[in-house]
């Protein structure tokens, strides 16, 4: 059995192999850890937060979202494109506007839950 300091680290090279074959066979696949890590690196800035949250309430174009967060519309339009890469959300159009809605995906359904609200039906 391994001994552990008080910085966490063991002192011995030593593993469990049952152990290790249960994580092992409970790892996420590598093409969905990238998929997920994408998905929160697009969420990592405060301005893609308050998008993902204005679009919680609904459809929305990228000049309402402008209004909304109170930012140009370029700015809006610069994150919503790194949103849209992470899958976090998408877009059809209405003749010469853009509407975003939110990507139905648990990560984006875990943020919303902590803030105690759910994902409307679009």
């Amino acid at each position: 059995m391994k001994k552990e300091t008080s910085a966490g680290i063991c002192e011995i090279e030593a593993f469990d192999p049952n152990r290790v074959s249960k994580a092992q066979k409970n790892l996420i696949p590598r093409e969905k850890a990238k998929w997920v890590a994408r998905g929160f690196q697009a969420l990592g800035h405060p301005a893609r937060l308050k998008l993902l949250d204005a679009l919680s309430s609904g459809e929305l174009c990228v000049c309402d979202l402008a209004q909304v967060l109170d930012m140009p519309v370029s700015t809006v339009s610069f994150h919503l494109k790194e949103l849209r890469i992470a899958e976090v959300v998408d877009y059809r159009t209405e003749g010469k506007l853009a509407i975003y809605f939110l990507n139905k995906c648990n990560w984006v359904d875990y943020f919303l839950d902590a803030e105690g609200r759910a994902v409307q039906d679009q």
